[in-house]
């Protein structure tokens, strides 16, 4: 099934897709930036996914 991780600025402009996968697999993004931000997250598999801050 997709995985798909969209992030959106405070404005609710899209920023990026952190995440497009299809199938069984991993993947990894790493996006720099202050301010706040949302994710949206579309699945209907079990994942797992962590968000880190790394100040």
């Amino acid at each position: 099934m997709n995985f798909q991780i969209y992030v959106y600025k405070s404005d609710w402009s899209l920023k990026d897709l952190a995440a497009n996968i299809i199938g069984a697999g991993s993947d990894s993004s790493i996006m720099r930036g202050s301010g706040d931000y949302y994710l949206t997250i579309n699945t209907v598999q079990p994942y797992t996914i962590v968000v880190e801050d790394k100040n």
